[in-house]
């Protein structure tokens, strides 16, 4: 009988073996990606510069109501709204997946200006249909980058599943709404937020600028307020 010559060296990888190559080859090509549109933002933002220069030395020479002038300087804010744009696009792309527990859920993301410029300081929270602040869910600020994370934790395990799946089939639809620092209302989501169970959830929130929507809630108001904000 013939000696079998099979070796280590050629033997097929084990699944797990295969499931970090394959998890290495995607991290390879998400920072190649990251850093092409990170590139694309240098481009539209060269490009800004340059634009800015040619309007200024057409205005210098026609005046500030020469059409050229005007056709110049919109150039320059679309080639600032693109960098802006794909300058969020590459926060996103490069913001670390959150750690979900099996039965919770997170949801995280950038409130961002109407020119896509990250806003620090502002209250992001849920409430229900009815605007009742949900305080199961927290409620979380946003840092520098704009960056806000809320986390639910998710009711525990049961042997039946039975009183978890009662829960969820009881729990209300969840809207997103954001306080600015001065305590006033300045977003208010008009579709249902969907948490997905063991997942994250990516949003970002645009918040337009001069725009109200009234008073946040009082029980958010009480909790998660700056306490700087002025009475009213």
């Amino acid at each position: 009988m013939a000696a079998n010559t099979r070796t280590d060296a050629t033997a097929s990888p084990d699944a797990s073996t295969m499931r970090s190559s394959v998890a290495d080859a995607f991290a390879q090509v998400d920072n190649e990606t990251a850093e092409r549109v990170q590139l694309l933002q240098m481009v539209y933002l060269a490009r800004a510069s340059q634009l800015t220069r040619i309007a200024a030395d057409v205005k210098a020479e026609s005046g500030a109501d020469d059409a050229d002038v005007k056709r110049a300087e919109a150039a320059v804010s679309s080639a600032k709204a693109v960098s802006s744009q794909v300058a969020m696009l590459h926060r996103r792309m490069t913001t670390p997946e959150p750690k979900v527990t099996p039965n919770g859920w997170v949801l995280h993301g950038r409130v961002v200006t109407g020119t896509f410029e990250p806003i620090t300081g502002f209250t992001v929270f849920l409430v229900d249909a009815a605007k009742a602040y949900q305080q199961a869910y927290g409620f979380a600020s946003s840092d520098e980058t704009g960056y806000f994370l809320l986390r639910y934790e998710g009711a525990g395990a049961t042997s039946t599943g039975k009183v978890k799946q009662a829960k969820e089939a009881s729990a209300p639809e969840l809207f997103v709404e954001v306080a600015d620092l001065k305590g006033r209302l300045v977003y208010v989501s008009d579709r249902a937020f969907e948490p997905a169970i063991g997942a994250a959830t990516y949003q970002d929130i645009v918040v337009v600028e001069g725009v109200t929507k009234g008073e946040p809630p009082a029980q958010i108001r009480k909790v998660g307020m700056p306490k700087s904000a002025p009475k009213r």
